[in-house]
């Protein structure tokens, strides 16, 4: 039973907020949190809105008498994978979901950080990422919200038809669309709309930089720092490419001979596009973010090198071994052969080889464990570890103070599966989210997580206070683990220091440590982004 109370909304089941235009009611059964999940914050992208840029909900205030309690307790359902299954997976899936302090309220404004999660812009879901810990890390100075978006086929379709009449990139759209609700109603929740940082790890990491290159670095913002770990665009495809993939799609449900395709396609039942999600040519198709000329003017590596992106502060990293998930074996990479191979045949197609034979003068094997090793660092080197020292350098440039990190502990779990992989790409999640290193995805219909032995327990409590401290203060010092040391903020000299989180041997230290950023890795890296228009990254 609800009931309304001198003009103010309650229930027996939980906390509820008003914001004007619906009263979401939240769940308090976390210990000094509240959470609200699945709240929408734009209309369902269904029908004639699939494949348009998000369009808000009728956010007009109404009368009490005209409003009811919206049950907001659980998250709500995650949006459709690639490779799609029926059932696993909804359309109407865009939403976001809040972690606030139990006594926070209007006028607090506590800061607030917004995570975008990874999973190639085409799988994982919010319900793999929770955040109870960043709020109970602060003891309740900081307000948590993560969100989902449209992915693959449904976020990233892309053709010179589709932009008559529709948006490329309204995954993206989608994520701005969440960050511009939380700015204009997190103050209901406690939180202060005007320091949101915005963070993200792989695609989500790619996500961010997109959002900082946003029209030529000129869009109006609605976050104010970022947090970009291991930044995971893959290399923007070539209109030939997307147009291929989109002809495939036309064919495989029928409106390639409509005469208005873009019509026929908004028609085409769900099961249909789930079809034709599990049938694109692979590695081909991928549906990705794009060049569209207006949003995304030209790659994040030539915009960063011009200036132009939002300067704001910055915190930015990689793992040690980002490269291994992305260049095979050590018993099928063994030479530079093979090595040109792994990386042309379905990733970097645009990469002459002229320009890899001068990228292995950078790269001398004398300096290396194993041919494999030398070429696992050199394929992370073009996209996971070195975009982000290069934005870090650009943002302190124009004064910004920017962070960078290099996370040196494998994800347990991962590491005993693949041992070769080593501190392999999505490591530091499992530390910073309870154990867990993907979300709800059609292979795994459940997410699970793994308690934190004595060891893993320390680093897992000195990620969380960097990254809520940078998220509270722009300085992830401010607020750090008793025992962590200090982290230096990049000097724009071409030089500079990181810090390295590292497991210990201890219950309540860790082995992180603050290295300077070696020479012989600045100069690959300064290579790899004078070639940015060649990976197209």
């Amino acid at each position: 039973m609800l009931f309304l109370v001198w003009r103010r909304w309650t229930s027996p089941l939980g906390p509820v907020v008003d914001l004007g235009y619906a009263v979401y009611l939240g769940n308090d059964t976390l210990p000094g949190i509240t959470f609200f999940g699945g709240i929408p914050y734009v209309q369902p992208p269904l029908g004639d809105l699939r494949w348009r840029e998000p369009k808000m909900i009728d956010e007009s205030p109404k009368s009490d008498d005209q409003k009811t309690i919206v049950d907001s307790r659980n998250f709500g359902p995650i949006c459709i994978q690639q490779p799609a299954t029926v059932g696993v997976g909804e359309e109407d899936c865009v939403t976001l979901n809040i972690w606030k302090p139990t006594d926070a309220k209007d006028g607090d404004n506590l800061p607030v950080v917004i995570y975008i999660h990874g999973g190639g812009n085409y799988y994982n879901s919010a319900q793999g990422f929770p955040m109870q810990t960043w709020v109970n890390n602060t003891q309740g100075r900081i307000i948590a919200v993560n969100i989902q978006y449209r992915l693959g086929l449904l976020g990233f379709l892309a053709s010179a038809e589709l932009l008559k009449d529709g948006t490329a990139n309204a995954g993206l759209l989608d994520q701005r669309a969440a960050f511009d609700w939380v700015k204009r109603h997190i103050s209901s929740f406690g939180g202060d709309p005007n320091h949101i940082t915005i963070s993200g790890e792989s695609s989500g990491g790619g996500s961010v930089i997109n959002h900082l290159i946003w029209q030529n670095g000129t869009a109006k913002q609605s976050f104010n720092a970022a947090i970009l770990q291991s930044i995971g665009n893959d290399p923007f495809p070539k209109p030939q490419v997307y147009e291929q993939c989109f002809g495939n799609v036309t064919h495989f449900v029928g409106c390639d001979t409509s005469d208005n395709v873009m019509s026929c396609l908004r028609s085409t039942s769900i099961r249909t596009l789930i079809a034709a999600v599990n049938h694109r040519p692979q590695p081909l198709c991928k549906y990705l973010p794009i060049v569209d000329g207006y949003n995304i003017v030209d790659f994040p590596s030539q915009l960063v090198k011009n200036g132009r992106f939002s300067k704001m502060p910055i915190v930015a990293g990689h793992m040690t071994n980002d490269g291994t998930t992305f260049t095979g074996s050590p018993t099928t990479v063994t030479n530079t052969s093979s090595l040109f191979t792994a990386l042309t045949s379905a990733r970097y197609t645009n990469l002459s080889n002229g320009t890899f034979q001068k990228a292995l003068t950078y790269y001398p094997e004398s300096s290396y464990s194993s041919f494999y090793d030398l070429a696992q660092t050199l394929v992370g080197d073009t996209q996971f570890t070195c975009l982000d020292w290069y934005l870090a350098l650009q943002a302190s440039k124009y004064g910004q103070p920017a962070y960078l990190f290099r996370w040196n502990t494998p994800d347990p779990v991962q590491l005993a599966a693949t041992p070769y992989k080593g501190v392999m790409h999505t490591s530091e999640l499992y530390f910073l989210f309870d154990g867990t290193n993907s979300g709800v995805s059609s292979a795994n219909a459940l997410t699970t997580f793994r308690g934190f032995n004595a060891t893993e327990q320390p680093l897992s409590t000195e990620a969380v206070s960097y990254w809520t401290s940078f998220s509270r203060s722009y300085d992830p010092s401010t607020y750090k683990y008793t025992s962590s040391p200090d982290w230096p903020s990049l000097s724009y000299n071409g030089t500079g220091q990181r810090i390295v989180p590292t497991e210990g041997n201890s219950t309540t230290t860790t082995n992180t440590v603050v290295e300077d950023i070696p020479d012989d890795y600045v100069k690959r890296c300064m290579f790899w982004m004078s070639v940015g228009s060649e990976t197209r990254i």
